[in-house]
Order: structure tokens, then C-alpha cells, then sequence
């Protein structure tokens, strides 16, 4: 794992919760298409990243918490 400093300035941040892997290309779609087409932004040129909240520990089914954190600005 590795660290990373975030760049000030908006995300738009969208929270997703599944046991199937499958659907991280289901979230990432749901933000860029769905919600993305409709806000009033686009995104600006920092990098896109998740942030996953699962805790193995907690939860040995395997549920997968994160969220998708998209850096954007006005239209």
C-alpha cells in the first residue's frame, strides 16, 4: 500500500459498498456517466483515486467499502 498527498480543491465523492468485485466497474460508471453527466462539473486534471474503507477484520464475507474520490470543476 502506498501513501499519497491529495491535492486541495474539490471531489466529487461517491460511497459504494458490494461483496461482488465485479462491480467496481459498475461504481466508477455510476459516477463518471450517471452523476457526472448531470452536476454541472467535469473533471479537472488531478488524478481520480479510492479509498477503501473495508475492514477484513470486521467483516470476513468479504464486503468491499470505498470510496471513489473524482477531483472536478465547473463547467
Amino acid at each position: 500500500m502506498d501513501a499519497m498527498v491529495v491535492p486541495e480543491g474539490r471531489y466529487a465523492v461517491a460511497h459504494f459498498v458490494t461483496t461482488d468485485t465485479d462491480q467496481y466497474a459498475e461504481a466508477w460508471q455510476a459516477l463518471m456517466l450517471d452523476w457526472l453527466t448531470d452536476s454541472g462539473y467535469q473533471p479537472d486534471d488531478r488524478l481520480c483515486f479510492e479509498d477503501d474503507l473495508s475492514d477484513p477484520a470486521r467483516d470476513p464475507e468479504g464486503t468491499s467499502i470505498f470510496d471513489i474520490c473524482l477531483p472536478v470543476k465547473p463547467l
